[in-house]
Formats: C-alpha cells, sequence, structure tokens
C-alpha cells in the first residue's frame, strides 16, 4: 500500500473518531484571492471568537474538555479559486445551537462569506463526510488539516 493510501486512511480513522455533533462548511467567494496562511489566520480568530464568547473571560485558559473541538481540512474548490473549510465538531454540552450561531457570526461578519451547517445522524454519515472532506486530500497538503488544538498554539494532540 503506498504512502498517500496510509496517510490518507490514518486521516480518515482519526476524524471518525472525534464523534462530531456538527459539520460545518466556512466558505469564502469563488474568485477569492486569499493566502492559507490567511485563512488559517481567519480559523483562529473564530476559534478565539467562539470560546471567548461561551467560555468568558479567561478563555484561553480553559482546559480543550470544556472546549469546541474537531478538525478542518481546507479546500480550494474545483478550479482551485475558492478557499473553504470543513470541519467536523464536538461540541461541549450539546450546545449546538448556540455554537452554530457563534460559528456563523464570527466567520460571515464584516465579509461576505458564509457557514453552513448539518448535523450528523449517525456513525455511517460521519465516516461518509470524513471521507467527503478528504477527497482533495494529497499527502504534500498536510497542512491544510488543522486539528482544534493547534489553533490555540497548541501542537500536542487533545487529551
Amino acid at each position: 500500500m503506498n504512502e498517500y493510501i496510509q496517510l490518507r486512511r490514518a486521516f480518515h480513522s482519526m476524524f471518525c473518531d472525534i464523534e462530531a455533533d456538527l459539520f460545518v462548511t466556512l466558505t469564502t467567494y469563488p474568485g477569492c484571492e486569499i493566502s492559507n496562511e490567511t485563512m488559517l489566520s481567519k480559523l483562529r480568530k473564530l476559534d478565539a471568537y467562539v470560546a471567548r464568547r461561551t467560555l468568558g473571560r479567561r478563555w484561553s485558559k480553559k482546559p480543550d474538555s470544556v472546549r469546541m473541538n474537531g478538525v478542518f481540512v481546507l479546500e480550494h474548490g474545483k478550479q482551485r479559486n475558492h478557499p473553504h473549510w470543513h470541519g467536523m465538531l464536538s461540541i461541549p454540552n450539546g450546545e449546538i445551537p448556540r455554537y452554530r450561531g457563534l460559528i456563523d457570526n464570527a466567520w460571515t461578519r464584516n465579509n461576505r462569506w458564509s457557514a453552513h451547517f448539518d448535523n450528523p445522524n449517525s456513525s455511517n454519515e460521519q465516516s461518509d463526510w470524513s471521507s467527503y472532506i478528504l477527497k482533495d486530500f494529497r499527502p504534500e497538503l498536510t497542512g491544510q488539516i488543522v486539528f482544534t488544538n493547534m489553533l490555540r498554539g497548541d501542537t500536542r494532540a487533545s487529551a
């Protein structure tokens, strides 16, 4: 089995272990010229915004167990000119409607971007979504896979 297939299967397995409560696609607009670094910066700001609104003043000191956790994969679309994130998120305390609203507000304010959501109903849907968000995966693009703990300046795996 080649390295590509092994790596893709490993990511798929990790994504399925997330036990996501929420699937999300965070879009820009076709023709948007924005760098991967800027997209990552926007995702970091979204994570901080959601944490600040849900955890209060000392949000950056809170453990991962009380925070939104998951993974995002950056794609650029068929024409390579439509950057967007696909995410699988585990939401604390079942507060899915609240988090949907916060994520939508954080991503769409001050721009023409949009956020789309879906709730998984089964482990099969989670596996299908994992496959979907890895559809454009290539080994040289591992930097476009971002676990939420990596947005917080912490590259350790979440416990």
